[in-house]
């Protein structure tokens, strides 16, 4: 929120503060893989051991 209202006041051209978002996509994306990774060894670690 704070880049668009900096951009916006100093008119720096909207192709840089879109490059921003797919970064902050991907990092959120990484971390939801590994949480996801995570519960699946749980799950799988659980199966075998019943």
């Amino acid at each position: 929120m704070a880049e668009s209202v900096d951009a916006s006041v100093s008119n720096t051209d909207g192709a840089i503060r879109a490059g921003s978002t797919p970064a902050q996509g991907t990092e959120l994306g990484i971390l939801i893989s590994r949480v996801l990774f995570f519960y699946y060894r749980i799950f799988a670690a659980l199966t075998l051991a019943g």
